[in-house]
């Protein structure tokens, strides 16, 4: 009971930001007890837990709206319906691989929504709004991104675009 109204009062209080990171490791957590559960066999804990964790990623792609960034947004459902077929499949076949493509892409996701909250809070806390982030004349010089595989496994860095 009381965990119960600690969730509600934390969803009720959260920001859009940690919403939706809420949703995001609500769909990992569940994924990751999947797996586990269809490497242990137990196919009916499996079945469950997949189930919750395509309810989380069927939130995260109708809480993409199209009215800003409408090319981002498609990216973004892309990813989740690939990873919410991935979650569809293995609850068929019990492979626990399946499950693995989902996590990446949900995982990956997570850490760059990270990233962007760590960015726009430095931006807060430097006197600088959210909303006057504009795009740079030029992209940032190829030995200052990231290495490794991205979760959009795209080349181009994410940025943050000033919205009227």
């Amino acid at each position: 009971m009381a965990v119960d109204n600690y969730l509600k009062n934390a969803v009720m209080t959260a920001s859009p930001y940690d919403l939706h990171l809420m949703v995001v490791d609500g769909a990992v957590r569940y994924a990751k007890f999947a797996m586990k559960s269809l490497e242990g066999r137990d196919f009916e804990k499996a079945h469950l837990a997949l189930a919750k964790s395509r309810e989380f990623v069927t939130e995260l792609i109708s809480g993409l709206k199209e009215d800003r960034q409408p090319e981002l947004v498609q990216l973004l459902k892309a990813r989740f319906q690939i990873a919410w077929k991935a979650l569809v499949q293995a609850d068929f076949d019990h492979k626990p691989e399946n499950v693995g493509t989902a996590l990446t892409i949900l995982e990956s996701h997570r850490e760059t929504w990270r990233e962007l909250g760590a960015m726009l809070k430095s931006a807060t806390e430097t006197g600088q709004a959210a909303n006057s982030m504009a795009p740079p004349d030029e992209p940032p010089a190829a030995n200052t991104l990231k290495k490794g595989p991205h979760w959009t496994q795209s080349s181009a860095p994410v940025r943050v675009f000033k919205t009227v």
